[in-house]
């Protein structure tokens, strides 16, 4: 907020976001051969290590 122009700021960096954020990334991220593991707040941390160790070939 100490910006010349705090709110033209603030946009910028919602438009950012928005960029970073977008479809085409996220698919990007999901096809791009590497492990993904969605978050799911319904999974113990102990499922979740385990997916990891799966994908990483550690069990």
């Amino acid at each position: 907020m100490e910006e010349p122009d705090p709110e033209q700021a603030l946009e910028n960096y919602r438009q950012s976001l928005m960029r970073i954020h977008s479809q085409e990334r996220y698919d990007r991220f999901l096809y791009s051969g590497f492990h993904v593991i969605h978050r799911d707040e319904n999974r113990s941390i102990e499922q979740t290590l385990t997916l990891v160790e799966k994908a990483f070939g550690l069990r």
